[in-house]
């Protein structure tokens, strides 16, 4: 048991090395809050892989973390790491699509790390 606890330990230290942590931000640009859903798939070492559902409430003018995970640097789209984003009406508001990889957007922080933004409102 020991010997598979330190092989996992050893893994884990090896990918978290090869991939930066990235995070998802989704900002809320508008004077209304907003509500949305993202679904996500987990892993775990017992379960295997499953869809995890999450709600957000995003305050006016502000911005939410949806997601942190280690992501390749050219590691595909950001909208693919979301099976699930559905994003609640708000009268006389329209929405950009979380589907469309040119609305997130990718910055890097102070230590280089990589984030993407989704901008909800148009």
């Amino acid at each position: 048991m020991k010997k598979y606890f330190l092989l996992l330990l050893i893994f884990i230290t090896v990918s978290c090395g090869r991939f930066p942590m990235t995070s998802f931000y989704v900002k809320n640009n508008s004077d209304q809050p907003v509500h949305f859903n993202a679904t996500v798939i987990k892993y775990s070492g017992t379960l295997g892989s499953y869809p995890y559902n999450q709600s957000f409430d995003v305050p006016p003018r502000d911005s939410i973390l949806a997601r942190r995970i280690g992501f390749k640097k050219n590691g595909g789209s950001p909208q693919s790491w979301f099976t699930a984003f559905e994003i609640a009406p708000v009268a006389d508001t329209e929405f950009n699509d979380p589907t469309a990889s040119g609305n997130w957007k990718r910055y890097s922080d102070a230590k280089g790390k990589p984030f993407y933004t989704f901008q909800l409102v148009k």
